[in-house]
């Protein structure tokens, strides 16, 4: 048609996008046999512009592709466009050469960069003056810029935002708790109840005919309950005084959005990190409000090396729900090591891939010195092991000895530690009675039937 406008590759993008996004498969050849798309741009010209049908393609469905060459607009004879787009596993690269791309928000507009994910680590931009011959066979002068960004990922930063998000949400929402009153117990004894149950790994996924049992967020969720109900009901005509509920030690299976632990190994989940996230602290919620009924609880919340960053914030939203109950204490303190004292007793929690544990005693003498000092019964409670083990350790020639101790795991085994022989024993959880004037009274396993 004479005295049409010449179109520029954008526009020419932009027509033949909805083409390519209804048939996203389409070949070279049939392309010209599509009817009814108003302005569908000729295949001969498209291909002299950008290169090649896959680049037009690729172009036109938002993902920028490297050339080997240049890449010629048409519009003057030397004007010539470069584009390359480089992506590494911590960050990437994005080069354009053009007249368009001036600055470093057009590169990022340009190349779609999502900024979620993706942070400017450093750019460059470079300037020329480009000659080339007008129709009138002039030549005009124009400026070609380089722009060059270098990018880097971010830190799962959304998913704190989310976490931090929901939290608020809890803390607002969160009911004032009257004081209740504590049941009537005529035992002269006074004791503190510790239930551990250490490594449950919510959204672990097994599967039976690979590892020998079953695993998934509702087993991991029947087995903590039933292992509550079992060890509360061995309290009857006890006198406790505080319950200690020691919570995390991979109480969640991974760390983020993209199912990884901490350290950033792969596992498999049975479930959305979202779904997981809200049945731990569901699951959480019950077994403090049903405890607290009984007698003051104490929660401290152990790190572990699945669920380190994702488990602060279950802490946090649970420190948030109980803020104004006199009978719920969390301590969601960032130290990895919590401790907590009652008379005579001194127990350490920690979960025990990162310290040598040799040294837990005196770093419990070195970080507690005043407890230390003032009590005669002191144990450390570790998980990581999914297995039961005792070691008492000599803190010194002039201490008594230090107990360390290993608590087995409800979880199952997962296809990783199945097939790499790491295969647990006895899956239980356990619970201890600490006497407030005499010390250590004995413990009690709740062990899961097969």
């Amino acid at each position: 048609m004479s005295g049409r406008r010449k179109r520029s590759p954008d526009e020419l993008l932009n027509s033949f996008r909805p083409i390519i996004t209804d048939h996203p498969g389409i070949s070279i050849n049939d392309y010209e046999r599509i009817p009814g798309y108003a302005d569908k741009p000729g295949r001969k010209k498209l291909i002299h512009i950008f290169g090649s049908w896959e680049n037009v393609k690729s172009l036109a469905l938002g993902k920028a592709v490297p050339v080997a060459k240049s890449e010629t607009q048409g519009v003057h004879e030397g004007e010539q466009e470069e584009f390359k787009e480089e992506y590494e596993q911590n960050g990437g690269t994005l080069t354009s050469k053009s007249r368009r791309i001036t600055n470093l928000e057009e590169s990022l507009a340009f190349f779609k960069v999502n900024l979620e994910l993706y942070e400017v680590d450093r750019y460059l931009i470079n300037k020329w003056e480009l000659g080339a011959k007008d129709d009138a066979k002039k030549i005009q002068v124009e400026p070609l810029y380089q722009v060059k960004v270098w990018l880097k990922k971010k830190t799962p930063e959304p998913l704190e935002i989310v976490m931090r998000a929901l939290i608020e949400e809890v803390r607002v929402a969160a009911p004032i708790y009257p004081v209740l009153p504590l049941p009537v117990c005529t035992s002269p004894e006074r004791y503190m109840y510790e239930i551990c149950i250490f490594d449950l790994h919510i959204a672990k996924l097994a599967w039976a005919q690979e590892t020998g049992e079953d695993y998934d967020t509702k087993i991991a969720e029947e087995r903590y309950m039933e292992a509550i109900a079992n060890l509360m009901a061995r309290t009857t005509g006890l006198n406790l005084e505080l319950i200690e509920l020691p919570t995390g030690n991979d109480f969640l299976h991974v760390d983020n959005a993209q199912n990884l632990t901490a350290g950033g190994t792969q596992q498999d989940v049975d479930s959305r990190w979202q779904r997981a996230y809200q049945r731990s602290i569901r699951l959480l919620v019950d077994t403090i409000l049903s405890l607290a009924a009984i007698a003051p609880v104490h929660v401290p919340m152990i790190p572990g090396n699945h669920d380190r960053e994702r488990l602060f914030y279950v802490g946090e939203a649970l420190r948030q729900r109980f803020w104004s109950s006199d009978r719920i204490t969390i301590d969601n303190s960032p130290n990895p090591r919590k401790y907590i004292r009652y008379g005579v007793n001194l127990i350490g929690y920690t979960h025990g891939k990162d310290e040598k544990h040799d040294s837990l005693p005196l770093i419990m003498a070195t970080e507690q010195p005043q407890w230390w000092a003032d009590t005669k019964h002191r144990e450390w409670h570790l998980g990581h092991m999914h297995r039961a083990k005792e070691v008492k350790y000599l803190a010194g020639d002039t201490y008594n000895g230090v107990s360390v101790r290993t608590i087995p795991s409800l979880s199952g085994t997962d296809s990783w530690h199945h097939t790499h022989g790491y295969v647990s024993g006895r899956r239980a959880a356990e619970a201890y009675l600490w006497e407030h004037d005499t010390g250590y009274a004995g413990h009690f396993s709740a062990n899961v039937i097969s």
